[in-house]
């Protein structure tokens, strides 16, 4: 399941760009990695101290972490993957780490990197490793110059020769479009026995980063030789976060561009068991949601509180949704008997629609992602 509003590969590229490596995999560790586990896969993944310095201004993603092979699923370059295909093929678990510039807007973004990643998948073993490597490259070859998720086209892909990690790394440079947004991503992707390992950086200018993707990558594999060899002492990657938003009022207060009526433009309910479903402006409601200047929030005979505060990196994850250029958000209080929050959209205009993202257990359980526009 793909849910997003407008979906960018970001970090999502991560075991997508593992693809393009085939072969027997590096042996030299294979004795040392017969025997690890997700905990051993967990200190595998380099700390960003660890890395050059360009980095350390980057702030850790709460999303980074463990996945089961359902999170891995939604990674892949097959839209039609689920968990289930992943454990066919052996996949045990695995370990992400992301980090993202403190700014992360088109403009602060330009000539920088706006997000580092890192991943690892265990397999049972090396053949199902192997057998998952063909399928990703099959997969990624009659995807190039297709919409990969919803509003996203995998524009272009070139490789280039990635040396010291075995005969079967492979270096990427793929670019993604979708809606006059065009993000550029250098991806190392390398197997060692029945590990999958990728590192990547995503900017949003072509700048060459081969080089630095190639560190990176080493430095994951010296920390892999490094666990398997017996090195408790390394640390793990930060566990994921599974806090909901936070009541509390934040940085920000009410905005005067918000404040007014607005009408419910679409809805969608991504349904957890896969599959979606929803309705367009058409066939909308004709409520409308009142957003008064003193903070308060009217709509029918439900009412509550509402701000608006800056987008915070775990959003996106716990809305899964790719960061896309929103960098506010709104938060009513009282919605459905929980607090819920959503990105703004606009520009110095003013704003043109907002959303309210949050999982409901009715009909079915999912994700309810509801648009709002003017009336």
């Amino acid at each position: 399941m793909r849910r997003m509003l407008v979906r960018g590969l970001g970090f999502t590229l991560a075991v997508m760009l593992t693809l393009a490596c085939s072969g027997s995999g590096a042996d030299d560790v294979s004795e040392g990695l017969a025997d690890v586990s997700l905990e051993n896969v967990a200190a595998m993944i380099p700390a960003l101290d660890d890395l050059d310095t360009e980095f350390a201004g980057m702030e850790a993603d709460s999303a980074s972490g463990s996945t089961d092979n359902d999170a891995a699923a939604l990674r892949t370059a097959d839209p039609g993957d689920g968990g289930a295909d992943l454990a066919r093929l052996g996949r045990i678990g695995g370990q992400t780490s992301t980090y993202w510039a403190p700014e992360r807007s088109p403009d602060a973004a330009s000539g920088a990197a706006i997000q580092l990643w890192m991943e690892l998948d265990l397999f049972q073993d090396r053949d199902g490793a192997g057998a998952y490597f063909a399928k990703q490259v099959d997969d990624f070859d009659r995807l190039v110059g297709e919409e990969i998720s919803d509003g996203w086209t995998l524009e272009d892909v070139d490789t280039f020769a990635v040396k010291g990690l075995g005969g079967d790394a492979t270096g990427l440079v793929v670019r993604t479009a979708s809606q006059g947004t065009t993000l550029h991503h250098t991806v190392v992707a390398f197997r060692m026995d029945r590990l999958v390992a990728a590192a990547g950086i995503v900017r949003r200018d072509d700048a060459d980063m081969a080089r630095e993707v190639h560190e990176i990558a080493r430095a994951m594999a010296n920390r892999v030789e490094d666990v398997s060899a017996g090195d408790a002492s390394l640390r793990a990657a930060p566990a994921r976060s599974t806090e909901p938003v936070s009541a509390e009022r934040p940085l920000t207060d009410t905005d005067e561009s918000l404040a007014g009526a607005w009408r419910v433009y679409s809805q969608a309910l991504f349904y957890d068991a896969g599959g979606s479903g929803g309705s367009d402006a058409g066939a909308s409601t004709t409520r409308r949601l009142h957003l008064s200047g003193d903070g308060g929030w009217a709509f029918g005979s439900s009412r509550g509180t509402w701000y608006v505060t800056a987008i915070d990196p775990a959003d996106w994850q716990r809305w899964d949704v790719e960061p896309y250029g929103p960098e506010l958000k709104v938060v009513l209080d009282g919605w459905s008997g929980q607090v819920v929050d959503g990105p703004i959209e606009g520009d110095e205009s003013g704003v043109s629609f907002f959303w309210m993202i949050y999982r409901v257990d009715d009909p079915s359980p999912g994700v309810l992602q509801t648009k709002f526009g003017h009336p």
